[in-house]
């Protein structure tokens, strides 16, 4: 979902979301677990609620740093309009 969406011509990669200069929520997969773990324990409490989780609110300028940071290719991000990103997303309803 907020990984690249292709890649150019001088091999750089493209990420494109509609965030603007928002902020979009990560969470480590080890916390994923911690979570996961905790509504289990504690299903009562957890039961029909909504749990806000996250390790990191991050740009995805700070995706496409990391990234570059990680895989030493370039990427640049995209601004893109809502129903354009979701115009992206072809075969998602499709049974595997």
């Amino acid at each position: 979902m907020f990984g690249p969406l292709n890649r150019r011509a001088d091999g750089s990669y493209v990420f494109a979301a509609p965030v603007g200069s928002g902020r979009v929520p990560m969470i480590a997969l080890s916390d994923l677990g911690f979570f996961a773990r905790y509504t289990f324990d504690h299903r009562t409490e957890t039961s029909r609620k909504e749990l806000a989780v996250a390790s990191q609110m991050v740009t995805m300028e700070d995706i496409a740093s990391t990234f570059r940071k990680v895989t030493g290719h370039g990427a640049v991000v995209v601004d893109t309009a809502i129903d354009t990103w979701f115009d992206l997303f072809r075969g998602v309803d499709n049974p595997l």
